[in-house]
């Protein structure tokens, strides 16, 4: 690993879910004993009852985990990373 991607005790990873599977990867990962963060907001839906309120996350599509965990490193990189900084991952 080269200076410029050793990784920092704070650094995070991103990773980059299916289209509202964010709660699977952050399961997934723990299953696998990583440390992941899925942050919510709390939202309020309509229904034909009123009101109901719902936790979505802040950030769609994206999970973020510790880089300190070393196994990160065999995880997926995305075919096209134009566009993705190169701590992104696919789940």
């Amino acid at each position: 690993m080269s200076s410029q991607e050793e990784t920092k005790p704070n650094d995070w990873y991103l990773a980059y879910t299916k289209p509202r599977q964010e709660e699977i990867a952050r399961v997934n990962l723990e299953q696998q004993s990583f440390e992941a963060y899925l942050p919510l907001y709390k939202k309020f839906k309509k229904t034909e009852l009123g009101p109901v309120s719902v936790f979505e996350p802040m950030f769609p599509r994206y999970i973020f985990f510790p880089a300190g965990q070393s196994r990160a490193k065999h995880f997926g990189r995305p075919k096209h990373q134009r566009h993705h900084h190169h701590r992104a991952f696919w789940f």
